[in-house]
């Protein structure tokens, strides 16, 4: 696929946009956490078993460019916490 095809289809319907306006791709997204402003749920399509997204509520394309610092921290935070979960809970050989 070239790159105009592939920008077009990657700047489309974001799944994850679909999550949070409560229309997922598909039934029981599995949602971890969401606190209004980030939201965590397991991938429906992971590369491996128990592989969990967090992602800020508000479309974003770009982390640096579009999430001030103070979102972009607190979304890591999140991150943190997410992964102590999922890894307590699953005993994975790394995170």
């Amino acid at each position: 696929m070239t790159r105009q095809p592939y920008d077009r289809l990657a700047r489309s319907a974001s799944f994850v946009c679909a999550i949070v306006e409560g229309r997922p791709l598909l039934p029981d997204p599995q949602i971890l956490y969401d606190d209004g402003e980030v939201i965590a749920f397991l991938n429906h399509f992971p590369t491996q078993e128990r592989y969990a997204l967090v992602c800020p509520r508000r479309h974003a394309e770009r982390y640096e460019r579009d999430l001030p610092t103070a979102e972009w921290l607190h979304l890591q935070e999140v991150v943190h916490r997410v992964s102590a979960a999922v890894a307590g809970a699953t005993g994975p050989i790394r995170m």
